[in-house]
């Protein structure tokens, strides 16, 4: 059996609530007591108990165990800081990187096409505005072709690069 927390106990025979002094005989029973009884607040990730909801909050807010949206009317606690991270994206429409919430999931569209090269055709990011300019040619509908090979390319840096390799 781990940590207890301090209010908490087991003296190798029973299961202590020192905040109500009462015994159960298996962690099971006490934790369902812990969960019903509104006399002190419990913390299910982490299974301890806590004497009011401002220690509660307290212990959300310095654990590592919650990631906790501040965005939402109801304090939503995720599992995991991806979990957190998906749901700004998805439900709030939060840019991570610039730190700003936009109105819609278009608006967030938007503001990746613009500001972050993100390729408007198969949503991929890109490290710069050269890359993804290079990048869309692939999606381009005309292709180049060789006059040694006739091997077909869809960009012109794909086509010299085969040229110069002397393949043809």
């Amino acid at each position: 059996m781990g940590d207890l927390g301090p209010y908490l106990e087991y003296d190798g025979e029973d299961y202590i609530c020192s905040i109500c002094d009462r015994y159960f005989r298996t962690d099971g029973a006490l934790f369902a007591h812990c969960r019903a009884t509104t006399r002190h607040e419990w913390c299910e990730r982490c299974r301890r108990v806590f004497i009011s909801e401002a220690s509660k909050n307290a212990h959300i807010q310095a654990s590592n165990k919650h990631h906790i949206c501040r965005s939402c009317r109801e304090a939503t606690d995720f599992e995991s800081n991806q979990d957190l991270r998906d749901h700004l994206v998805g439900y709030h429409h939060a840019c991570l990187e610039c730190n700003i919430f936009l109105e819609s999931a278009e608006g967030l569209r938007s503001h990746d096409i613009s500001d972050h090269c993100l390729c408007d055709v198969c949503d991929k990011y890109f490290s710069n505005e050269n890359n993804l300019r290079m990048h869309r040619q692939k999606h381009q509908a005309k292709t180049l072709e060789c006059y040694g090979c006739y091997h077909n390319f869809k960009s012109f840096s794909g086509m010299l690069i085969h040229l110069e390799s002397g393949a043809c």
